[in-house]
C-alpha cells in the first residue's frame, strides 16, 4: 500500500466526507480570482502588548495542500501570509489550541469555514473571539471540525 493509499485509508476509516477531496467535491472548490492578494475582513481595533505578538509559525503541510506563515499581529490578530490550501474536506476552519491540541475543549475556532475556497499564496487574517486571548493558545491548525484532522498547524515561536 502506497502513501497516497494509507492516507486514504484513514481518512475513508474517519468518516468519508473528509476524504482528499479530488473526486466530485473540486466542483464545490472556488478559485480566488488572481488580482485578489488579500481576503478581506473587518477587523477591530486590538493592542499590542501581550509578550507573543511577532511570534510565527510555519504551517505544516499534512493534507489539501495545506502550507503558509502564521503571524501574531496583535493581541487578537493573526495572518497567515503565503497560505496555500485546496479548499477540500468539509467543516474546515483555523482553530486555535495549546501544545497541537486542537480538539475542544482545548481547542476552538478563530474562523468562518473556509471549505469550498482555494487560497494560492494568498494573506488570510483571523482575530481571536472576544472571548478568547493569546493566552488560550500556542498554536493554529487548518482544522476539519467534523472530524478532527488537521490539515496542517504550527506551533508559534
Amino acid at each position: 500500500m502506497n502513501l497516497k493509499s494509507s492516507y486514504l485509508f484513514m481518512l475513508i476509516s474517519l468518516i468519508s466526507a473528509c476524504s482528499d477531496g479530488m473526486s466530485d467535491s473540486e466542483d464545490k472548490v472556488s478559485e480566488v480570482p488572481e488580482d485578489i492578494t488579500n481576503v478581506e475582513v473587518q477587523l477591530r481595533e486590538c493592542a499590542s502588548n501581550h509578550v507573543m505578538v511577532g511570534q510565527t509559525g510555519e504551517l505544516s503541510t499534512l493534507a489539501h495542500s495545506v502550507s503558509g506563515t502564521a503571524t501574531i499581529v496583535d493581541d487578537c490578530t493573526i495572518e497567515i501570509t503565503n497560505f496555500n490550501y485546496d479548499g477540500g474536506g468539509i467543516i474546515v476552519e483555523v482553530y486555535a489550541g495549546i501544545d497541537e491540541d486542537y480538539q475542544p475543549p482545548v481547542g476552538f475556532a478563530i474562523s468562518e469555514n473556509i471549505f469550498g475556497t482555494r487560497f494560492e499564496n494568498q494573506t488570510f487574517t483571523v482575530q481571536l473571539p472576544t472571548n478568547k486571548t493569546l493566552d488560550d493558545l500556542n498554536g493554529i491548525s487548518i482544522w476539519c471540525s467534523d472530524v478532527g484532522v488537521s490539515f496542517g498547524d504550527s506551533l508559534f515561536n
